[in-house]
């Protein structure tokens, strides 16, 4: 068993390091506390790093710096007095084109009626935001309680499958289209213009507005119902369409 590590700052007990854990957000941190709470009761080092999963010289170096400095002097403590937190960036393509996305936010009145050239003039428009997204089961390791420090071991089921939602909005009736297809394809993208021109008001011309890969410009085998036309997004610009945040959430919410 390892030697005990010795707490020489005096201001708080092993039971007040544990309410005060229950204060913190950043896992990391929590354990480090308890971890000291452990120390003080008497554990030794090597007991208090194995049931907090981490090793004995780290566990020193906490108790060094709680000696010098408290409980509250930590990276964390002072980046989240800068108004900081730890998060996740939202992945970007290397292609975006940020001045293309501000260009069409600029315009965006006179592309849509640029993609209305030919329509009747005065005829009503709606404006509806579409997208597609796949989702399906693919495996992977869940969560299990298991004691702390150790790491149990799980068969991955490596079978998975997949299918397609195309859905469709109109922000302003709250109105909307969607299907779920085996595939993402011209054919697909035609049964989906369908289904949206069903849902159009009448005597109104809706603008679509999508992305832009090669299946969904027109021509080909691409066919645009007659009270629809599409207006494409600059290339790589997610953030401009709104069903964007429908695609996560319906990934987060249907599985196969």
């Amino acid at each position: 068993m390892g030697v005990a590590v010795r707490i020489t700052r005096g201001e708080a007990t092993a039971a007040e390091l544990r309410s005060a854990s229950a204060r913190i957000g950043d896992g990391a941190q929590v354990r480090r506390v308890l971890a000291l709470a452990l120390v003080l009761e008497g554990r030794s080092r090597q007991e208090a790093a194995r049931l907090n999963g981490m090793d004995r010289q780290t566990l020193s170096v906490w108790v060094h710096r709680y000696n010098a400095e408290g409980i509250e002097s930590t990276i964390g403590t002072w980046l989240g007095e800068l108004g900081l937190t730890r998060l996740q960036p939202r992945p970007v393509h290397p292609k975006k084109d940020a001045e293309a996305e501000a260009t069409f936010k600029k315009n965006f009145e006179g592309l849509v009626r640029q993609a209305l050239n030919g329509s009747t003039a005065g005829t009503p428009i709606e404006i509806w935001f579409q997208d597609k997204a796949r989702v399906g089961q693919k495996g992977t390791h869940a969560y299990i309680w298991a004691p702390i420090g150790s790491r149990p071991l799980m068969v991955r089921d490596n079978r998975h499958g997949s299918a397609y939602i195309f859905g469709a909005i109109c922000p302003q009736r709250g109105v909307g289209a969607a299907m779920i297809t085996p595939a993402a394809n011209t054919d697909m993208m035609n049964l989906h213009l369908a289904e949206i021109s069903t849902q159009v008001a009448a005597g109104v011309i809706t603008v679509l507005t999508c992305d832009g890969p090669g299946w969904h410009q027109p021509g080909g085998a691409l066919v645009v119902p007659g009270n629809v036309v599409l207006l494409h997004l600059p290339p790589y610009s997610p953030k401009l369409n709104p069903m964007e945040r429908g695609g996560r959430l319906r990934r987060d919410t249907v599985s196969l």
